[in-house]
């Protein structure tokens, strides 16, 4: 299984720059560990389907055809403020992309405000599963030492995009209320006092359904797989 991580101009540092890279190796590192304890947790193993491994990669990049069926795919996309909606750029893409009228109908009669984080759910056939989740990168450049810069924003872009991969991955919407708080919880604050991390129910909640599939939406696509495995 794979986690991938799609970069919309995202207000994140060129990876042209050492801040760029030193941010987007920073939140692979963070999320690829705790991907791994949720792999490594005996629901996520006796849940896992025959033929798969247990091993979760995290990577940046393009997903394109090489998507699998129980991967995850997480669009970072730019924070724009004074936009009610904003206007997201996957978000729109799928709205133009997908070629299934009732998907096209849920995308775009859905967006809407919001900040942190979004996963969207689409009613396919009898199903509700999720589909589309996106991180809103609005980039903290306060500090001015670079590695404190470097520090700060990947905690806080892993936590949401952990978060938001628990949503795409969890039918029974229940994420905010059973997920076990900490970095589940309705809203996330951050900073001092407040989870930096997942803790083991977190852990636990996410290994239970880390294999249930859901379409993702794939840039310069559709929804893919749009049918269970």
């Amino acid at each position: 299984m794979k986690v991938w991580l799609i970069d919309h101009v995202s207000g994140i540092p060129a990876d042209t720059t050492s801040e760029g890279r030193g941010v987007r190796r920073g939140v692979q590192s963070r999320l690829q560990n705790w991907f791994g304890q949720v792999a490594r947790h005996r629901k996520a193993r006796n849940g896992r389907p025959q033929g798969h491994e247990r091993n979760i990669e995290v990577a940046w990049g393009p997903a394109g055809s090489a998507a699998g069926p129980y991967d995850l795919v997480l669009h970072f996309v730019p924070s724009q403020p004074g936009q009610n909606p904003p206007v997201m750029g996957p978000w729109r893409e799928a709205v133009l992309q997908t070629r299934d009228d009732l998907v096209t109908e849920n995308l775009s009669s859905r967006q809407r405000g919001f900040s942190g984080g979004k996963t969207l759910g689409l009613s396919i056939g009898s199903q509700r599963v999720p589909a589309l989740s996106l991180v809103i990168v609005l980039y903290d450049a306060q500090m001015s030492r670079e590695n404190m810069r470097i520090s700060a924003n990947v905690e806080s872009l892993s936590i949401v995009a952990f978060h938001e991969a628990a949503h795409n991955k969890d039918r029974s919407a229940s994420l905010h209320i059973s997920g076990g708080g900490g970095v589940f919880a309705d809203i996330h604050t951050g900073g001092l006092g407040s989870a930096a991390r997942p803790n083991n129910d977190n852990i636990a909640f996410f290994a239970e359904r880390i294999w249930n599939w859901g379409p993702q939406y794939i840039v310069g696509g559709s929804m893919s797989p749009v049918s269970p495995p």
